[in-house]
């Protein structure tokens, strides 16, 4: 994707500058009629600036097409429809899953069954349905079941406990976890990346490229791939997702289609291994009232780095030195943190310890 960033801005799009063209538009104006004195106050001062915005508004219009057909500019719809040349859809992501208890008053002699399908809500109006019947036995009155949140997202504090089908009994249901396990439609960024990727599916020689392709679509949840080749004939596919979901088996079945994989190849599949990462200093503030401030932008900074990308000291530096920050004191990790190819580092934890400044 680093070749998208260094394209040159297209030269068939316009700069725009609203008040070069109302004076283009009254230069032609006086030109048109030379013995009119055209005054600020003039009526016909507003007519014009109204033409100049109208010409205004129509060349941004203009642009934006321009934009929609570049599939480094192109978001939402319009890069579906451009990515559809590429024979490349984008990933709708999965819904997440949580647990939701049935109980009854008293326990009946029949059993009661809570079919699959049935309808739940929360309180501002998010949806689930049941994933699979549940049937609470006779002389029993209790029960679990899973229900599934219809909204594409890795997980949510939503709590859907109103059952909205009737049922000819009475029944409550809790939901005493989050929704988990989900992910969320495909980013514009992600999307496009993987446009560009899938022409080296066309590959014959099934070229690393290809490979990232085909692993980034066998599953939503898939964030980034890494490729080796050990060996000749051999290739080793490392994965990292956005949870801790083990998705191997749909990247084996992805990798090892017939249109795929070449003949003379072997593929491994396993997951990226994650290190983490705990990050200690003594910060000293020149005025210690900002602590929380301070604290609250280091914490909020990124903490999951991409597939063997180093942890360098520069950067942690440089995430600890916020305005305010007079000097920082980093006493782990004291030497750069290099990550391999299958491999990733995560922050897992912050140890700041905060004091005033002296100098």
């Amino acid at each position: 994707m680093s070749f998208l960033t260094n394209l040159p801005k297209p030269e068939i799009i316009e700069n725009i500058n609203y008040e070069a063209t109302k004076q283009d538009i009254v230069d032609k104006f006086r030109a048109q009629f030379p013995d009119y004195e055209l005054l600020e106050s003039d009526p016909y001062i507003s007519v014009l600036e109204a033409i100049a915005y109208r010409k205004v508004l129509l060349k941004n219009r203009i642009n934006d097409s321009i934009y929609s057909m570049l599939i480094n500019y192109a978001t939402g719809a319009d890069l579906d429809n451009l990515a559809a040349l590429y024979g490349v859809a984008r990933l709708q992501g999965t819904k997440p899953q949580a647990q939701v208890n049935f109980s009854l008053t008293i326990a009946l002699s029949t059993d009661v069954t809570i079919p699959a399908g049935t309808i739940f809500r929360s309180d501002r109006g998010d949806i689930s349905t049941l994933k699979s019947s549940v049937t609470i036995p006779a002389g029993e009155t209790t029960a679990f079941g899973i229900l599934i949140l219809e909204e594409y997202t890795k997980q949510s504090a939503v709590k859907t406990e109103y059952i909205q089908n009737p049922l000819p009994f009475v029944i409550k249901a809790s939901q005493p976890d989050s929704y988990i396990g989900g992910a969320p439609v495909e980013s514009d960024d992600a999307f496009r990346e993987r446009a560009i990727l899938s022409l080296d599916r066309f590959s014959t020689a099934g070229s690393v490229q290809a490979y990232k392709y085909y692993t980034l679509t066998a599953n939503a949840k898939i964030e980034e791939a890494a490729v080796t080749t050990p060996a000749a004939g051999t290739v080793k596919v490392f994965i990292k997702v956005s949870d801790d979901a083990d998705v191997k088996a749909d990247v084996l079945a992805a990798l090892n289609a017939d249109k795929v994989r070449p003949l003379t190849d072997l593929v491994e599949v396993d997951m990226a291994e994650q290190q983490e990462l705990k990050v200690e200093a003594t910060l000293e503030l020149l005025d210690i009232s900002r602590q929380a401030e301070i604290d609250a932008k280091i914490r909020a900074s990124t903490k999951r780095f991409a597939l063997g990308e180093d942890v360098n000291l520069s950067y942690l530096y440089k995430t600890l030195h916020q305005e305010g920050v007079y000097r920082v004191i980093l006493t782990n990790p004291d030497a750069d943190k290099i990550a391999a190819d299958n491999k990733f580092y995560e922050i897992t934890e912050w140890r700041l310890t905060y004091q005033e400044a002296t100098w």
